[in-house]
């Protein structure tokens, strides 16, 4: 019985709103449907659609979901989400460190799904949340998402000293070494014994 009612409010608002598009006629109801718990897993939107909130706040836009943030490295921060909206112009990144407030630190294009931070430093704990805009306005917030970027390695401290670093794998013991410098000397010693005995 529903069917009925949905076309007909599409109708009201392609009437009061001509150059709207499928896909803004669609959001304009959904995002303006009235939240009921005996509807919350029952139909898509969880509620009942609202003709006077449709026609009176046209282009609400519907937030982006499922936000996520995985540490990549210690200077990079992956995030992913779910594109719920149709007539989103792109989606406003916001971050924010343990007490600090957020800002506002990129934008993501049209129907856009991740981002790669790469302005984070290691060893931090980062919050983001995200929202869909466009010409109309900003939809609501995603969840907060987190992740800590790792520690820089050890460098193992200590420094200083020196030592010879071998590239050629398979060369010989250094004893050997020596004993090649000092074959020719062992030569003309032996020969000159030989020829004082004779």
């Amino acid at each position: 019985m529903a069917t009925p009612h949905v076309a007909g409010l599409a109708g009201l608002i392609k009437a009061a709103n001509p150059s709207y598009t499928y896909a803004q006629i669609k959001e304009t109801i959904m995002t303006t449907v009235d939240p009921k718990t005996s509807l919350s897993g029952r139909v898509f939107t969880g509620g009942r659609i609202n003709a006077y909130n449709a026609l009176s706040t046209p282009g609400r836009l519907l937030a982006p979901t499922s936000l996520s943030a995985s540490a990549v490295t210690g200077y990079q921060i992956n995030l992913s989400w779910t594109d719920n909206s149709l007539i989103e112009t792109g989606y406003r990144i916001e971050r924010k460190t343990e007490g600090g407030a957020y800002t506002q630190i990129a934008t993501a294009g049209t129907n856009a799904t991740s981002y790669s931070d790469s302005s984070v430093s290691a060893n931090t704990t980062y919050y983001y949340r995200i929202r869909a805009y466009n010409s109309t306005g900003d939809s609501s917030y995603s969840n907060e998402a987190s992740a800590r970027t790792p520690a820089p390695p050890d460098s193992g401290g200590g420094g200083g000293g020196c030592g010879v670093i071998d590239s050629n794998k398979n060369s010989q013991p250094p004893i050997t070494g020596m004993m090649l410098l000092l074959l020719p000397l062992a030569w003309l010693l032996l020969r000159r014994f030989a020829l004082k005995r004779a």
